[in-house]
């Protein structure tokens, strides 16, 4: 057998304390004398364990190593005891010899063959170690599976003695109660002395009375009733002390209802308030300027897009001024000689920007979706009217807020200023070298130069007077332009709304006045081609003219209308959400409130009914006599009364498809319509229940095979319904037939008569709490009305 001793040399494991791992090293060996521990660290070997098992050296080996103590195993027998992990002596020099080579050879081959050989034993010293180690692992994993398996079955032992505990206790209560049972059975004999003692004994099936045998027929066999029921599928009513606590849990109800009623109402007006106090949306507007884009085609500006259209008016792109960087942009706009677009806004509001001052003029890039501040010599500079000249490409600039005209190089420098008196809204055009501007307070044109020695010179006035072409009261100037052989002419009256449209030829006087939509408030003429637009901001269409002033086809813009259909929708959905929310919470109200009653008439329903449990009817079941059951009931239901109705709402969906109501309420009358079919279809494939009577005793049997049996005041009824605790009975009617009206009337009526007649509130109570088809089917009809009137409101949405 291998054994091994453990061997010391006062090493120390890397980042251990080496205060810490000599005290713990003087506790594991008991050290005691400080003189002889501290040999144990000086660096000679010292053997901790002689001839130790291979298991134990490897436990110990690992302890000493968690210590922090760098020891080793030796195997004993291979490199002695005492000393064992020493390097072996070396052997004593020899004479020297005169050189040889073969004792050279010799030499050479011995010193190889002792470094093999210690090579071989540290490998096997360590190949000890790691089997050592694997082997102590494997012992702990098994006894930790061994733990394991011991805590399972003390847990399987203490569970199965629970389970015993509680079959115990099980068996225990069910022996008392038979025990009861025996004696109440007993005290019951004992209280009836007419019975008479008989000897105990089966008796055959031959020997049971029945009804039959007693009644005298000659066949004495016994047959089952058309109205009984199966009595093995039969459940006793039972004063639970669930049913005992109703009462309790409805009041309980009633007042979290009532309360979530009148959180939903709170939230209902809060939303109503707020739908109310919501400002209106803004109506569809078109385009507030337009400018032609060169080689392209209109360029128009909404209040959030720039949409190009191409040569036929077609929309290929949609700008949006926040991809450009811009938060606001509006007219004038103009395009500059190398294609730039020029108007006045602002950029993006993350640049600080007084709000009060003038928006400055941009320049936009649409290639590359950006604008930038076209000049900072402009600022505070009002933008009111623009002109670009087509040769140099200077820009000119009114500023109405201050009276001044403005010459801009296309770089941005300011070339010339002149103080002008202008109007509110000025309109710069170039022609024949000289510089048009309308005048305040008339319908006159100021002539002006535009050289930069005599910038803002005027030079004429040209008077358009309302003789001679202006129309009654249209003496304000809004826009003006040269198109071909004629001058077009926006004249407005003094308020500046309800502008006309007029031509003028080169000397000014007047030639028609092209027909507008009736209206229509322009703003702006645009030269599209000859063609000329009349931009109206109210309107998505642009009117268009061609050179002889007869109207043409308008300009409907694609983007545009895509843009306020996108809108629309937007609103729609948001006052979807709106309508939505508050038919939601007026529903919530309504269902709190409905339930908060409900529970309240349950509440006081089962606070004065003293409900009992049931009797048992073994020993009565020949002697009670079953009600008749139609026997064309699911055949009246479902085929005559089905069909009637179903041709009845085949009727209703004819007429209103003939009427032409909308898809939703088409819908809603479907869904209306899916309530009374429902109800028609639980009704028929729901039981009918049992009516049987045994003497001066009514036993009921509902839908769900519960039975309750009593008399006289236990019996209630209302109609054509009859109850007992919460069991009901519905006894049929000339549409809903259930039971054979003549038994009823012969048998039923006069026992149902010595009881008590309910309100409905009672009536409804029981039914909903017996979960009565005709029950079912009213929530049924009234879910689905509700749903359609929901539909209904949302109809002014879609």
């Amino acid at each position: 057998m291998n054994k091994f001793n453990l061997t010391f040399r006062g090493k120390i494991i890397e980042g251990h304390d080496p205060g810490k791992v000599k005290d713990r090293l003087a506790s594991l060996l008991a050290i005691d004398d400080p003189k002889l521990l501290q040999r144990y660290f000086s660096g000679d070997p010292v053997v901790l364990r002689h001839n130790m098992e291979r298991r134990e050296a490897a436990e110990l080996y690992a302890r000493l190593r968690r210590l922090g103590v760098h020891a080793e195993l030796v195997k004993v027998g291979e490199r002695g005891d005492l000393h064992a992990g020493e390097k072996p002596p070396e052997p004593a020099p020899a004479e020297p010899t005169p050189p040889q080579a073969k004792p050279e050879k010799k030499r050479r081959a011995g010193k190889a063959a002792a470094k093999k050989a210690l090579l071989t034993e540290q490998a096997a010293l360590l190949k000890a170690k790691e089997d050592a180690l694997r082997k102590a692992l494997r012992a702990r994993e098994k006894e930790q599976a061994k733990n394991r398996k011991a805590e399972e079955a003390r847990k399987k032992a203490e569970e199965q003695a629970r389970k015993r505990a509680i079959e115990k206790e099980q068996a225990a209560q069910r022996r008392a109660m038979e025990e009861q049972a025996v004696q109440r059975a007993a005290v019951e004999l004992a209280q009836k002395p007419s019975l008479k003692p008989v000897e105990a004994r089966v008796r055959t099936r031959l020997e049971t009375p029945s009804r039959q045998r007693n009644s005298g027929e000659a066949d004495g066999r016994r047959k089952r009733q058309p109205g009984a029921p199966n009595l093995y599928s039969m459940t006793p009513f039972r004063n639970t002390p669930a049913i005992r606590a109703r009462a309790t849990e409805s009041r309980r109800i009633k007042r979290l209802a009532f309360t979530s009623a009148a959180l939903a109402l709170a939230a209902a007006v809060i939303l109503g308030a707020g739908l109310l106090g919501r400002s209106a949306p803004p109506a569809p507007a078109g385009a507030s300027a337009i400018a032609i884009e060169p080689q392209r085609g209109p360029l128009l500006l909404t209040a959030a897009d720039l949409l190009q259209h191409d040569r036929a008016g077609v929309g290929v792109a949609d700008l949006t001024l926040r991809s450009m960087g811009v938060a606001e942009l509006a007219a004038p706009m103009v395009f500059n000689a190398s294609g730039e677009l020029l108007a006045p806004g602002r950029l993006d509001e993350s640049q600080p920007t007084p709000a009060d001052s003038a928006p400055p003029l941009l320049r936009c890039v649409l290639a590359e979706s950006r604008c930038e501040q076209f000049s900072p010599a402009l600022a505070g500079t009002t933008i009111s009217a623009l002109a670009v000249h087509p040769l140099d490409g200077n820009i000119f600039i009114a500023d109405a807020s201050a009276g001044e005209l403005l010459k801009v190089s296309p770089e941005g420098a300011v070339l010339a200023r002149a103080a002008v008196e202008l109007p509110p809204h000025p309109a710069l055009r170039l022609d024949a070298g000289l510089l048009l501007s309308n005048r305040p307070g008339g319908t006159r044109i100021g002539v002006f130069r535009y050289e930069d020695d005599a910038f803002g010179q005027e030079l004429a006035e040209i008077e358009l007077l309302a003789g001679s072409g202006g129309a009654p009261g249209h003496n304000e100037i809004v826009d003006f332009l040269w198109n071909r052989e004629h001058w077009w002419v926006l004249l407005a009256p003094a308020n500046g709304s309800g502008a006309q449209l007029h031509r003028f030829d080169a000397q000014w006087q007047l030639v028609d006045k092209p027909e507008q939509l009736a209206g229509s408030q322009p703003v702006q003429l645009v030269n599209w081609g000859g063609r000329i637009l009349l931009v109206d901001p109210g309107r998505i269409p642009v009117q268009r003219f061609n050179d002889a002033g007869v109207a043409e086809a308008a300009l409907v813009s694609d983007k545009l209308a895509d843009i306020l259909a996108r809108g629309e929708r937007r609103e729609k959905l948001i006052m979807l959400t709106w309508r939505t929310a508050i038919a939601l919470c007026l529903l919530a109200a309504a269902a709190g409130l409905f339930l908060g009653w409900l529970h309240r008439a349950r509440s006081m329903v089962y606070t004065s009914c003293k409900e009992q449990g049931a009797e048992p009817v073994d020993r009565l079941a020949d002697s009670i006599d079953w009600a008749e059951i139609e026997p064309d009931r699911k055949t009246i239901l479902g085929k005559k009364r089905g069909s009637s109705y179903a041709a009845l709402a085949l009727v209703i969906v004819a007429c209103a498809g003939f009427l032409g109501v909308s898809a939703l309420a088409l819908a809603a009358i479907l869904l209306a319509l899916a309530g009374p079919a429902a109800a028609l279809l639980l009704l028929q494939r729901g039981d009918q229940g049992h009516i049987g009577i045994n003497g001066d005793k009514l036993l009921l049997v509902d839908h769900d095979g519960l039975y309750h049996m009593g008399s006289g005041s236990r019996i209630h009824y209302r109609g054509r319904f009859v109850m007992i605790d919460d069991v009901t009975v519905f006894t049929g009617s000339p549409l809903l037939p259930a039971f054979s009206r003549a038994w009823i009337e012969q048998h039923l009526r006069p026992l149902v008569a010595n009881g008590v007649r309910v309100d409905r509130t009672i009536l409804f109570v029981k039914l909903l709490q017996a979960r009565h088809p005709l029950a079912l089917g009213a929530v049924a009809i009234a879910a689905t009305s509700a749903a359609a009137v929901a539909l209904l409101s949302l109809q002014g949405i879609f």
